[in-house]
């Protein structure tokens, strides 16, 4: 019965739009749109031509929403009482009593609201019905911050408000990041609408505050790398709709302690690298390259190690250090390390499209043996020679004497590249034949304390004092043998045990 009644007075309503059978329509509206803000009194006009008096007529204003009319306010004819129909509209319309003598049937409505947006209609009765429509507007205005940053793993505001923070209960409110074909968050009706939310912000997202404070600010929760974006904050009224975009720059770095890390060759190493803040790269591609090579040292991607992708050299000798990889610890073990896995290795991690890299350098080190030394006698001279094998890279070899001195004689350095990549060291130092001082060989890598040495002392150039007591015993035992052809053996006998007794 309702529905019929409305639905009579619907066609009733409809047929009086600009509709006056007997004449001029006395009824006078305006043509443009009344606009006003939230919060804001506003004046829909509605005066009878030629100032005819209103107060013997009755007046009706009627609101046209969800396909049917609604009374807003009545003035019965002769009565100084106003009628409110709708709830909503209590203590917030009234008419200008005062002026219905002159024809004033203008509608005052105070704190305008968004859902007090659309069409208004403004009916005189007396022998007729004679209605003009008013359309009421509403704008949406929304402030909201540009460019926010937000730090991997943490919780981050993107800032919306209305313009003035007013009540948003009534809008639609959408929260849109381009790429994404559903909604981060959709608020409609009254409740945030889940099914059209996208999967990937399912339990991270909800609005900061109470929307009657104006506030459409969202909050998103254990920020991603994929998070990052352009985002945008729409809200629709009746028929008014506006939306603000800012940039959402997620600040994610990787780290490594050292920019050069130094190894033994044969050793392990573990090549620092780490996601600060340190969150889960479970789902994410990480990937180690050494420069100089086409395929890369390891390679993690589709939660699963492609070893199939490792550079024929590296195979079965890296791994991730940390086998949990919702640590953010991205440094990489290195075992049996060779002298070719020397250089500048980039640590990188990628998701959703964006990557980011750290770089770090291996330097290998080797130490030699001790050195072996020869001599090699020659007329005048005397040839010292001093080999270690072993080294990486190219060490430093130097002959001193026994106090630390430098020797400034003639010396030849050369050196040999072993298969393995080590250096055998070799050099040849020329004294003359009557030094007679202690010579030692020593090498060692530049910057190391640690060193190998090895000494000899010059046989042929010991002292000449020793030459001249072999000499000198030559020379008895030349004697002897004269005494003992003369003399005979007994004195010669004697004679020894007096000379050596």
């Amino acid at each position: 019965m309702e529905k019929l009644l409305n639905a009579i007075l619907c066609f009733l309503l409809l047929m009086a739009v600009d509709c006056w059978p007997f004449g001029e329509d006395p009824v006078t509206v305006p043509n443009a749109p009344v606009t006003a803000l939230v919060g804001e009194s506003v004046i829909l006009p509605c005066h009878l031509s030629a100032e005819i008096s209103a107060v013997e007529k009755e007046v009706r204003w009627y609101r046209f929403r969800n396909n049917k009319f609604s009374i807003v306010l009545s003035y019965v004819t002769k009565k100084s009482t106003l009628e409110i129909q709708d709830e909503e509209y209590s203590d917030r319309v009234n008419l200008f009593i005062q002026e219905m003598e002159k024809g004033n049937a203008s509608l005052q409505m105070k704190n305008t609201a968004f859902s007090d947006e659309g069409e208004y209609k403004c009916c005189v009765i007396s022998d007729n019905l004679h209605c003009k429509n008013v359309k009421l507007l509403v704008p949406v205005s929304l402030n909201i911050t540009e460019n926010v940053n937000a730090i991997l793993g943490t919780s981050i505001i993107l800032p919306c408000y209305l313009d003035p923070k007013v009540s948003a209960e009534d809008l639609e409110l959408r929260w849109q990041k381009d790429g994404l074909a559903t909604s981060v968050l959709l608020y409609k009706n009254t409740k945030v609408v889940t099914e059209e939310q996208h999967e990937d912000y399912r339990e991270r997202v909800y609005l900061y505050t109470d929307l009657r404070k104006g506030d459409l600010s969202l909050v998103i929760e254990d920020v991603r790398i994929a998070d990052e974006g352009k985002y945008t904050c729409s809200v629709k009224a009746v028929t008014q709709e506006n939306e603000g975009s800012l940039y959402l720059s997620v600040s994610v770095k990787l780290k490594t302690s050292e920019s050069t890390c130094l190894s033994e060759i044969n050793k392990n190493v573990i090549l620092p690298c780490h996601l600060d803040p340190a969150v889960s790269v479970l789902d994410s591609e990480v990937k180690w390259e050494k420069k100089g090579l086409t395929s890369p040292v390891f390679l993690y991607t589709n939660r699963r190690v492609a070893l199939e992708e490792h550079h024929e050299q590296y195979k079965e000798r890296t791994q991730l250090n940390s086998e949990d990889k919702r640590t953010g610890d991205l440094s990489l073990s290195l075992k049996n390390v060779k002298v070719t896995d020397e250089g500048r290795y980039t640590c990188s991690v990628k998701a959703h499209g964006r990557e980011i890299q750290a770089s770090l350098d291996l330097s290998v080190t080797a130490q030699g043996g001790k050195p072996a030394m020869t001599v090699d006698e020659e007329p005048g001279n005397v040839k010292l020679k001093c080999i270690s094998r072993g080294w990486y890279p190219k060490p430093q070899l130097k002959w001193t004497r026994e106090d630390g001195s430098a020797v400034t004689e003639y010396s030849e350095l050369f050196e040999e590249v072993e298969h393995d990549g080590r250096i055998t060291i070799t050099s040849y130092l020329s004294i003359r034949d009557q030094y007679d001082q202690k010579i030692l060989c020593i090498v060692q890598l530049s910057g190391s304390k640690e060193r190998a040495v090895s000494s000899i002392i010059n046989s042929r150039g010991r002292p000449q004092h020793f030459a001249h007591l072999v000499a000198l015993i030559c020379m008895i035992l030349v004697l002897c043998y004269i005494i003992m052809c003369k003399k005979g053996y007994a004195q010669i006998k004697s004679m020894f045990f007096e000379l050596f007794t």
